[in-house]
């Protein structure tokens, strides 16, 4: 089972699951390559808030610190436009590959 989180909003509250920096830094990575169980589609980077925050508390947490946890995101960073154009066109050659054009109806 997958979620997909769809959100264009820069101001939306979605925050990655996750209990310390090490699920966390997994997850990022699955969401980054389109892998794993959480999709987020939407005006933020999420991806780089992430390891923003990851590496944050790293640098201000005891290195031998077993479980670091990173609960709050400190900041939103927003896709650029040239980012969101790339991941649309990806987007859209993916569905033509599975031949799903049946979502796009000429008008």
């Amino acid at each position: 089972m997958r979620v997909i989180t769809v959100s264009y909003s820069a101001f939306d509250s979605f925050i990655v699951p996750g209990t310390d920096a090490k699920e966390l830094s997994q997850l990022t990575s699955d969401i980054e390559n389109g892998e794993g169980r959480f999709i987020f589609c939407g005006l933020r980077d999420i991806v780089a808030e992430v390891r923003n925050d990851v590496e944050l508390a790293e640098s201000t947490m005891a290195t031998d610190e077993a479980d670091l946890e990173v609960e709050r995101r400190t900041s939103t960073r927003l896709k650029s436009l040239d980012s969101l154009a790339d991941e649309f066109a990806k987007l859209i050659l993916k569905i033509k590959k599975m031949k799903k054009l049946i979502y796009f109806k000429p008008r």
